[in-house]
């Protein structure tokens, strides 16, 4: 420009006499000659980059596709013109896959899928010259760069591929993720001081008119919508610390059904003398059923139950028990089936950081990100039934010296109840590794302290660990048991051929501080997180394991759902979701239910875990038609009260349970029968003394007779004689 500006002005001066030619002519080269300068120092100052390399990952996601579709951009730019890239370089970019720790068969198979799926693109023309090698960090793709990379010319190459890692179809749900990144840098500067410029971004996004999101993570992922599509954008500092995740869809449908065999523990008593009373010989089973809970709105529906249970009710936690009594002279088995609807159809996030709208003026409620250990105090006072969320207990050492430290570190000067969550969070993230090891050979519970001091950990470390750092902080936690589905920590201990329809959340032992397998142990309380529970119908191919995970109070909420196991796989899993299906909580390890209880007279019972099976796996809406014809728990449950039933059931639950109570009921008809007989023989024996007695008087009386009558005849044969 300053040069197109000086041709104009020599054409100019050739009109005006030569000696003010020549001094313009050299006050215009001492301009150029510092203008020139200018813009070198311009393109070199130090807060300015050199090069820059931009990557742009987008991930687009179609409705009933089991794979999505990747195209990620990479542009090279020189900003300086005393520096470029030389031809004949080859540019690198990577085929990432979800997670370069999950080495197996699956791996290979879904990133030899993306591979053949390749497409590579020059300036915007395909380009069929590249190369790939496989590494640690994916499939490299080697692109050829056949020209100079300088200040006018910046390289652009694009690759497109076909993932099945990206996405996880789950029911009536689509989860999509974005890979990890490495570590990322936002700048670097060499020895000879060139400064290059890095920026990452990644993107999903989808159909304007499909389903909306009812989960997302994190919370900083930005959300607009462009070009029909709704887009959910990661900037380069949300990557560095997370994994993107979006779930698409609103409802989920889960199928369970339940089957309890109840052998024979009774050889003693025959059918047909307990057909008379069940009191005779009867076993008890108590079963937990999955139960309600506002957060994700779960609803429970009952498709069929056989037999039909003595109750069904409601414990003081919430959870939902079934008590059944079967014969125990006679084998059968009780099967519970139906389903579970949870929904969200609020934005989460949205609703986490906006004030309900319908408080009053005076009585704003606050996000759950903004309340405080103050509003806390104030719940806590007003609820007192949320101190039991804070006591001590054997897996939940709140007291121990070490504990209270921790806790009292990451809480700092900490106000806000979120703010305090996310460090102790975090911390249990980072310092914690997720034991495959342990989850596949003898998985003990351990509890907090000895997890926190360095021990192999799985899910019920994580959860033990946070509700006792929580707890220690003064802010109410609970375990959540039941049923998760998380395929970004799939591993070969979850691919592998031995497949079973058995699983468990935890089976909590009443009363014992330690645990053993519970494939050994009658009445153990280990999460079995190596069994899977498989799916019968092909078409779905879908697991859930048996997980443990928080559950959180917030003040205006209630309680919230975190998963700090989850967090491995860099997310920060707080809020709602419709990957986790609730079983049961508890308040503490001595009252927690059990998940299958039998209670029997007879000491040969087997265990009621050893013959309890589960099949859970969720299902689209095109295969949850008959909810209009299926009873929900209210429609069903007896009684909802604990303390009713204990009083009206005492004596019948403890003669049909109890050894004594079946050798009264055994041995009392027997006495009663002894004591007819003995009485009917006392009366029988009574009655014929009493018979022989009046024999024995009736022929006393008949002898007095027939002597007085010998003593008249006699007297008057005297009589006669004299008066001959």
């Amino acid at each position: 420009m300053l040069q197109n500006l000086f041709l104009n002005t020599n054409a100019l001066l050739k009109t005006i006499s030569p000696f003010i030619q020549k001094v313009f002519a050299i006050l215009m080269i001492i301009t150029l000659f510092f203008a020139d300068i200018a813009l070198l120092n311009t393109n070199t100052h130090a807060s300015d980059p050199d090069f820059e390399t931009n990557h742009i990952l987008e991930i687009y996601y179609q409705p009933n596709q089991d794979y999505v579709e990747v195209k990620e951009r990479l542009r090279l730019q020189v900003n300086t013109s005393l520096y470029l890239y030389p031809a004949g370089y080859m540019q690198e970019m990577y085929i990432t896959p979800i997670s370069s720790e999950y080495q197996n068969e699956l791996f290979d198979s879904e990133m030899a899928f993306s591979r053949d799926s390749l497409q590579v693109y020059v300036n915007g023309q395909i380009n069929n010259s590249y190369q790939v090698e496989n590494t640690p960090q994916g499939i490299k793709v080697l692109i050829p760069q056949d020209y100079n990379i300088d200040n006018y010319n910046p390289f652009e190459a694009e690759i497109r591929y076909k993932s099945h890692q990206f996405i996880d179809i789950n029911g009536n749900i689509s989860n999509i993720y974005t890979p990890q990144m490495p570590t990322l840098e936002d700048s670097k500067t060499d020895g000879n001081g060139l400064k290059t410029n890095y920026n990452y971004t990644q993107k999903i996004l989808v159909p304007e008119n499909e389903s909306m999101h009812s989960y997302y993570s994190p919370s900083s992922i930005q959300i607009n919508t462009e070009n029909g599509h709704r887009i959910y954008t990661l900037d380069h500092q949300t990557i560095k610390n997370n994994m993107g995740w979006v779930q698409i869809g609103t409802e989920q449908y889960t199928y369970f059904k339940i089957e309890q065999k109840a052998p024979i523990s009774d050889n003693l008593i025959p059918e047909s003398i307990s057909n008379i009373s069940p009191l005779l010989s009867t076993n008890v089973y108590e079963i937990i059923l999955p139960r309600e809970f506002e957060e994700t709105n779960q609803e429970i529906y009952i498709k069929s139950i056989s037999p039909e249970p003595k109750l069904l009710y409601h414990d003081d936690e919430g959870n939902l028990i079934g008590r059944w009594e079967v014969p125990a002279n006679k084998e059968s088995t009780i099967t519970i089936e139906g389903y579970v609807k949870q929904s969200i159809h609020k934005d989460i996030q949205e609703e986490a950081t906006s004030t309900n709208e319908e408080a009053s003026d005076t009585q704003e409620t606050k996000s759950t990100t903004e309340v405080t250990l103050t509003d806390l105090a104030s719940d806590i006072r007003s609820n007192q039934t949320l101190s039991k969320f804070l006591e001590s207990d054997t897996y939940w050492q709140t007291t121990d010296p070490e504990i209270i430290q921790l806790a009292n570190s990451l809480k700092a000067d900490k106000e806000k109840i979120y703010d305090i969550l996310i460090s102790d969070y975090n911390y249990l993230v980072e310092e914690f590794d997720y034991s495959y090891d342990k989850v596949s050979q003898f998985n003990q519970r351990i509890g907090a302290l000895r997890a926190l001091e360095g021990e192999a950990t799985v899910c019920m470390e994580y959860s033990d660990s946070l509700i006792t750092l929580l707890r220690a902080q003064g802010i109410p936690a609970r375990p959540a048991f039941g049923y998760g589905n998380d395929p970004l920590l799939d591993n070969e201990v979850y691919n592998s051929t031995q497949q079973t329809d058995v699983s468990k959340t935890e089976f909590l032992q009443k009363n014992e501080a330690t645990l053993s397998d519970t494939t050994n142990n009658t009445n153990s309380n280990e999460s079995d997180e190596n069994k899977t529970v498989e799916s019968n119908n092909e078409d779905l191919n879908q697991k859930s394991k048996g997980h443990q995970w928080v559950q959180v109070w917030f003040p205006d909420y209630g309680w919230m759902t975190v998963d700090p196991t989850w967090g491995e796989t860099k997310r920060i899993y707080i809020g709602p979701d419709l990957e986790h299906v609730l079983w049961y909580t508890s308040s503490s390890i001595s009252t927690s239910p059990i998940d299958a209880m039998v209670y029997s007279a007879n000491i040969t019972a087997e265990n009621a875990y050893d013959n309890y099976h589960i099949i859970i796996y969720p299902v689209p809406a095109s295969q949850f038609s008959e909810i209009g014809s299926l009873k929900t728990v209210d429609q069903i449950a007896t009684i909802s009260d604990l303390q009713i039933i204990q009083e009206q059931d005492k004596l019948d639950f403890m003669i049909k349970t109890n050894p004594l109570g079946k050798t009264a009921i055994v041995v009392l008809p027997v006495c009663v029968t002894l004591v007819i007989f003995i009485v009917i023989i006392t009366l029988i024996a009574s009655q014929i003394r009493k018979y022989n007695k009046k024999r024995l008087m009736a022929n006393t009386t008949s002898n007095d007779n027939t002597g007085k009558d010998i003593e008249k005849d006699t007297s008057k044969k005297l009589e006669t004689k004299s008066e001959n």
